[in-house]
């Protein structure tokens, strides 16, 4: 871990021990914020009392040496994808309810699965079981409603008509599309406040097997988090989280300086990264929500407009950010245009 500029090494073990200890009493307030957590409005007034502390302002409170605040404030850089001065206090407690309460289910749950033959397969396999028409690469600019049904256009002039539709941009995308009707107050300021998600995630391959690679630093500092995603015999492959924007634009010698700091022997040989911040499609990573947001537009952002009904992983009650969250706001818009085109 980087400790007020110095390298301190600490087993892991006990690391995670003191981690989970001070997150513990740390996040005894998620079961009245989120006695139901796929539900937050049952409980709006509690979380709203709370909803102007950002993560720093809770890690701010803790009495704990150094070291330990250093693991912390990685946590919650990661959580939010920011630093944590960012991000909303509100939000991890929202991740801990949702993990029945426990850190451990935390880690669990965010990592401990993967898909085997990777994300995409899982995208293909939805649209391959449907019968919906795929078009790609075109970009939606405006979508206008009448009294007959909503057309949409595209960046090229293409015209779709349709009675009802759903939009599944992406929350930080919704100000570049022109709606008429405008949308309402509350999506137009929370697309262009954005969400805070907005760091970076890297994987890096190094020469030589390092399977017990971990390493911390605070939000503030170029590298946050690197923790090894497999170790082989001739070499590991490593995930870099950021926080910020120091290391952009990203080079072999810009991760292999950051990396030293650490392991000064470390050698990068390759690495890949997309910079989802500067992605017209995207405009941030994963969404959680800055101070105050979740108080001041859940609610009127999840809202359908007219024949417009809205869904992505960024406007999910539970899982905001993750595909599960996709699922639910997916599932809530189709049983809405059910209701509405063919009844109960």
């Amino acid at each position: 871990a980087l400790v007020d500029g110095t390298v301190v090494a600490n087993p892991m073990a006990a690391n995670m021990e003191t981690l989970f200890a001070t997150v513990e009493k740390m996040t005894e307030p998620a079961a009245k914020l989120f006695p139901r957590p796929f539900d937050p409005q049952s409980s709006m007034a509690q979380i709203a009392a709370l909803d102007h502390l950002s993560s720093q302002d809770a890690i701010d409170t803790l009495d704990i040496p150094a070291d330990q605040r250093v693991l912390v404030n990685r946590l919650l850089s990661m959580q939010c994808h920011n630093e944590p001065k960012n991000g909303a206090f509100v939000e991890f407690l929202r991740w801990i309810a949702l993990s029945h309460f426990s850190l451990e289910t935390y880690f669990s749950t965010n990592s401990r699965y993967q898909f085997e033959a990777g994300t995409t397969a899982l995208a293909t396999a939805l649209w391959e079981d449907s019968d919906a028409e795929l078009f790609l690469n075109t970009p939606v600019v405006e979508i206008a409603q009448t009294d007959a049904g909503v057309n949409l256009t595209t960046s090229t002039g293409q015209q779709y008509q349709c009675q009802q539709a759903v939009v599944a941009a992406p929350i930080n995308t919704l100000d570049g599309i022109i709606f008429t009707p405008s949308l309402n107050a509350a999506k137009q300021a929370l697309s262009q406040e954005r969400h805070a998600g907005a760091g970076q995630k890297i994987y890096v391959k190094v020469a030589g097997c390092w399977p017990d690679l971990n390493i911390a630093a605070e939000g503030s500092a170029p590298v946050s988090t690197v923790i090894v995603q497999e170790a082989r015999d001739t070499e590991t492959v490593l995930i870099m989280f950021t926080a910020n924007d120091q290391l952009l634009p990203i080079t072999i010698e810009k991760l292999q300086t950051e990396l030293r700091r650490f392991v000064p022997t470390l050698e990068v040989l390759d690495f890949t990264h997309h910079n989802w911040v500067a992605d017209d499609y995207a405009r941030g990573t994963w969404c959680t929500f800055r101070p105050g947001q979740t108080s001041k537009y859940l609610a009127a952002a999840q809202q359908s407009e007219g024949r417009l009904h809205f869904a992505s992983a960024d406007l999910a009650n539970g899982w905001r950010g993750f595909m599960d969250g996709a699922i639910e706001s997916g599932l809530r818009a189709a049983s809405t245009i059910k209701k509405i085109t063919i009844g109960n």
